[in-house]
């Protein structure tokens, strides 16, 4: 399963991908010199980044679901580079431990979607 994120311009969540988090862009579409779709990979993981503009042009029937409404729900081992994105990123929930025992940090991408990032080991967490 590989989710498929909606933003406004898929240029703008690149680098929260890409320099923040280590994908690489492997497939793209462009029209006119701007990029439409961007299939990002990262090991084993994949994610999607499709353009509204694409979607009201190609499956106008879902317009209605092309808003910022996909949260996306990352395990990672450490929280760290998370925190350098929320130096740049909007900071949604901050840094913070569950009492089911994981730490957490919700960040809000470039496209308007939440990105929830949750460390079992991470040792710097906040109380």
């Amino acid at each position: 399963m590989t989710p498929l994120l909606y933003v406004d311009q898929v240029e703008n969540s690149l680098p929260f991908w890409i320099d923040g988090l280590g994908f690489e862009k492997v497939m793209g579409v462009e029209d006119e010199g701007k990029l439409l779709f961007a299939l990002l990979r990262k090991g084993e993981q994949e994610l999607m980044l499709n353009s509204r503009q694409l979607i009201l042009r190609e499956s106008p029937l879902v317009a209605d679901f092309a808003k910022p409404n996909a949260p996306v729900y990352v395990d990672v081992g450490s929280l760290s580079r998370v925190r350098e994105l929320a130096k740049k990123y909007d900071v949604v929930v901050p840094e913070h431990k569950t009492g089911y025992g994981t730490n957490e940090m919700i960040l809000l991408e470039p496209g308007g979607n939440l990105v929830w990032f949750a460390s079992q080991e991470d040792t710097e967490a906040v109380a």
